[in-house]
C-alpha cells in the first residue's frame, strides 16, 4: 500500500491515524508513505500524528 502526502495537506494529515490503524490490522501488507519534503519537515508531522508506516521522505520518484 502506498500513500502520497505533503505537510500542507489537511486531509492527508487527517487520514493518518486511520491509515495507521489499517497497518496495525493488516500485518501481512507492506505500507509505505511517500512525500517529496525533507526529512526534518516530514518528521514533524509524522511524529505528531504517530504515523506508523514506512516513511519515504525527500522522494521525487512518485511526484
Amino acid at each position: 500500500m502506498l500513500n502520497l502526502w505533503f505537510t500542507g495537506c489537511g486531509p492527508c494529515r487527517a487520514e493518518m491515524p486511520e491509515l495507521s490503524t489499517w497497518k496495525d490490522e493488516m500485518s501481512d501488507v507492506m505500507f509505505f508513505s511517500s512525500t517529496y519534503e525533507a526529512p526534518e519537515i516530514a518528521r514533524q508531522v509524522l511524529d505528531k500524528v504517530n504515523f506508523n508506516w514506512i516513511a519515504l521522505v525527500n522522494d521525487t520518484q512518485f511526484k
